[in-house]
């Protein structure tokens, strides 16, 4: 079940449970989740008809000079609901850093990204560069509410 199914589903029950809780704890359970032994976790979710599967709609590299400490992120199909965030690997609730954040420059699409976990915290502690740049015309790309509590070192690029 999507997000959005859950969602209107639970606001039927608005009375019992804020609309906030709702999201989270639906949502949840549908983020994709990878991880490397001493390394950040990297999530992803949107509000698609299936969640988004690693090699086909997003990519993780654990494996560059120095993924370990900061993976890379790229997502490589368009979507205007991306939710991505990052876990510390020692303690997952607070937010781990994150390598670089890019689309797929071959591929054609529109990106929305949130950077930030459902239930509104941080999605990412340090980040090397947030680069989201259509490559085709016509196409556009946009950061939407997002929270990073340390820094990011290199270019912010939409």
């Amino acid at each position: 079940m999507s997000c959005r199914a859950s969602v209107i589903i639970c606001l039927l029950t608005v009375v019992l449970v804020p609309p906030s809780d709702v999201f989270v704890e639906t949502c949840r359970a549908d983020d994709v989740c990878v991880s490397n032994q001493g390394s950040p976790t990297i999530c992803v979710n949107w509000d698609e008809p299936s969640p988004p599967e690693e090699g086909e709609d997003f990519d993780v590299d654990f494996e560059c000079p120095t993924c370990s400490d900061y993976p890379n992120l790229q997502l490589r199909t368009g979507s205007l609901t991306w939710r991505v965030y990052s876990k510390d690997e020692s303690t997952p609730s607070n937010p781990g850093d994150m390598g670089h954040l890019t689309s797929d420059p071959t591929r054609a699409g529109n990106y929305a990204v949130t950077l930030r976990r459902a239930d509104t915290t941080a999605g990412a502690r340090d980040m090397k560069s947030f680069v989201l740049k259509p490559n085709f015309p016509h196409y556009q790309t946009n950061i939407i509410d997002s929270v990073v509590t340390g820094s990011i070192e290199g270019d912010v690029t939409v």
